[in-house]
């Protein structure tokens, strides 16, 4: 993608809009040991885990499991396996080894599942005092998963203890996390602070635990996600009028943004390969 805009545009694609977060998960088998080849592990992905949010306030979150092998769907498995739901407004989910973290923004917890069985090893609280932290997004670097809160910091959690180690102050009501790079790269939305939104990324030192710069970028800034070219890619939600959303590139290098795409609005995005598939949907008709 570096230094290949014309190329790279003509490989934005209009996907169909999902309200809910996916997971691969996968067994590992070894093979027979060689006598002259020494034994090659092989991961097989064998299903999927769907997060559905549900309803704001409804605390209907769910989780759903569907088997490559077998064509089974298992709704709601979190529930069968615990005996009790998620909690309120799933926001995001993802697996690291053999646990998988589930981001439950209103209920302002983690919930730490066991990705082969569905049952939950430990459900992380996030409040300051009495007062919700509202997680949204986790990311992970080494033996820590970074989660971003709204109440403007990242939660370092320790994977081994699952306990919360250390509160990172960013910027305000952060809505969007990646690792890449060697960073932890945090979009600050101040989305709970209309019509003055923050407008900045916080680039932080995993090893460190501390903040090291934050890079301007355009306001309301949300999904943030790494290339293969020294290039983050990210969208910034505008003020929902004149400023419209947009894809903006941010060099990685120089830590400054480096162009914004003017000519279609895009509300989300992910990167596979070198091509990144961006969808867009109309509220107004």
């Amino acid at each position: 993608m570096n230094k290949q805009t014309p190329l790279f545009k003509k490989n934005l694609f209009a996907v169909t809009l999902m309200l809910s977060s996916m997971a691969l998960y996968s067994c590992t088998k070894e093979p027979e040991p060689d006598v002259e080849t020494p034994a090659v592990t092989t991961t097989i992905v064998t299903g999927v885990y769907v997060l559905n949010e549900g309803l704001f306030n409804s605390n209907n979150a769910s989780l759903t499991r569907f088997n490559f092998e077998d064509s089974t769907l298992e709704k709601k498995c979190f529930y069968t396996a615990k005996h009790r739901g998620l909690g309120d407004t799933g926001s995001d989910l993802a697996i690291y080894g053999s646990k998988m973290y589930i981001v439950v923004n209103v209920s302002s917890q983690v919930e730490v599942v066991n990705t082969s069985t569905c049952k939950s090893l430990k459900q992380i609280p996030f409040f300051d005092g009495n007062k919700p932290r509202q997680p949204r997004k986790v990311a992970f670097y080494g033996t820590n998963a970074f989660v971003c809160n709204f109440d403007g910091t990242v939660a370092v959690i320790d994977t081994t203890s699952l306990e919360i180690t250390k509160l990172i102050t960013v910027g305000r009501n952060p809505d969007g996390i990646t690792a890449a790079y060697g960073k932890i790269w945090v979009s600050n939305s101040g989305g709970l602070n209309f019509p003055n939104y923050d407008d900045t990324i916080s680039v932080i030192d995993p090893l460190t635990l501390t903040e090291e710069k934050k890079i301007t970028a355009g306001p309301n800034p949300y999904t943030i996600l790494p290339d293969k070219h020294g290039e983050m890619y990210l969208i910034s939600r505008g003020n929902y009028d004149d400023l419209k959303s947009r894809l903006q590139i941010v060099d990685v290098a120089s830590g400054t943004l480096k162009h914004t795409f003017t000519d279609f609005e895009a509300l989300n995005f992910t990167i596979a390969g070198d091509t990144a598939w961006v969808y867009n949907y109309d509220w107004t008709s």
